[in-house]
């Protein structure tokens, strides 16, 4: 699936990305957007620029690092650093009035233990990519945001559901990493 999408993503964006830009830059450049967005909480049209600008950074920086051939352990756990970094500081700082706390609680608590089971999966050797249900739920979060921060009535309320889904798609991603690790123990 990365292959498809780093094609599809390849032909109209990479070839457009500086040279000196590397894939790491793209991360580093989404925990840099925690300010602006906490800034701009109270200002719909920014804030939901800078998710989307978010958005745009994390669809860019693995194909970006596939395609140069710079993928590293480091820039994994920078993605993943990056996201998390951006939703929870999102969720606790520009969007806290919008979400019952158990939902921020809880997308909080599973995406920590995606973090959590990391290190433990490249101490026994296992892939740590993120699964198809991973990238769905950083997107489902990301929609989500950028639903809420619109401050609109019609689009906060719904922004709650499409949170729920997402902490659902985490807790699937979280079993999937789960059963990796116990039955390659057995």
């Amino acid at each position: 699936m990365a292959l498809f999408f780093d094609e599809a993503v390849r032909r109209p964006l990479l070839d457009y990305v500086p040279h000196w830009i590397k894939p790491n830059h793209l991360s580093l450049g989404r925990v840099v957007l925690v300010l602006p967005l906490i800034f701009w909480r109270e200002k719909p049209a920014a804030a939901v620029a800078v998710v989307i600008i978010s958005g745009v950074l994390d669809l860019l920086d693995g194909p970006l690092a596939r395609a140069r051939g710079e993928v590293s352990r480091f820039g994994a756990f920078l993605d993943a650093t990056a996201d998390k970094a951006f939703v929870w500081s999102a969720l606790f700082f520009a969007c806290r009035e919008v979400f019952p706390a158990w939902l921020v609680w809880g997308v909080v608590a599973v995406d920590a233990a995606l973090f959590a089971i990391r290190p433990v999966k490249l101490a026994r050797r296992l892939s740590v990519n993120a699964t198809v249900w991973s990238k769905v739920k950083l997107w489902l979060q990301m929609i989500a945001l950028g639903l809420a921060l619109t401050r609109n009535e019609w689009l906060v309320t719904p922004a709650a559901g499409v949170l729920g889904i997402a902490l659902y798609t985490a807790a699937i991603s979280l079993a999937a990493h789960l059963r990796d690790l116990f039955r390659k123990r057995a």
